[in-house]
């Protein structure tokens, strides 16, 4: 490889990987004002905790949980997340109920059909499978729909990942032999 080819290289990834560094710099500032709800998980904070943001830096993060005033190195958190705000879900969750309620109705109707007679004996058409798994997926399907909307209108918290310094970082050492090695790490 010629060396102002390898030389545009190693700029094009050390670029790279500062650009992308600061624009996770930049979201979590924006993220991260102070008041902020937030909700994080530490390697030594012991579980998940939810609280109010005080102030961060770029190493630390100080949270407030119910009045208990916690700070947080960032290369300790293994996840960190924002709210959004409150929202309900009325609609979605009354589709997927009106959907499984109909699915389980339907089911439930065909499989528990019994011919009440003889099929040259009956007087009417009525009594059958079909009319049977329409009527019982008709009723699953609107009992699905009123508890989908009642369990999708309590609201709840949106919450939005924010990036952390964790990722793949990118460098450049020396050899022994003067040369140049290229040090990926990758982190999850």
């Amino acid at each position: 490889m010629p060396p102002r080819f390898a030389l545009a290289l190693l700029l094009a990834i050390f670029s790279g990987s500062t650009i992308l560094r600061a624009q996770g710099a930049e979201v979590r500032d924006l993220l991260l004002s102070p008041g902020a709800l937030v909700r994080l998980e530490s390697s030594k904070a012991g579980g998940r905790q939810v609280g109010r943001v005080i102030d961060h830096t770029a190493d630390t993060v100080r949270i407030d949980v119910t009045g208990t005033r916690s700070a947080f190195a960032m290369r300790e958190l293994t996840s960190l997340e924002v709210s959004q705000g409150r929202h309900r879900s009325m609609m979605r969750s009354a589709s997927l109920g009106l959907f499984a309620g109909s699915l389980a109705g339907a089911l439930v109707g065909a499989f528990a059909y019994k011919e009440s007679c003889a099929a040259s004996s009956c007087p009417s058409e009525v009594d059958t499978r079909e009319v049977q798994t329409a009527v019982v997926g008709v009723a699953g399907g609107g009992l699905g729909l009123a508890v989908g909307a009642l369990l999708g209108a309590r609201p709840r918290e949106r919450w939005r990942r924010v990036p952390l310094d964790h990722g793949v970082r990118v460098g450049v050492a020396p050899t022994p032999d003067r040369g140049l090695a290229l040090a990926v790490r990758a982190s999850f």
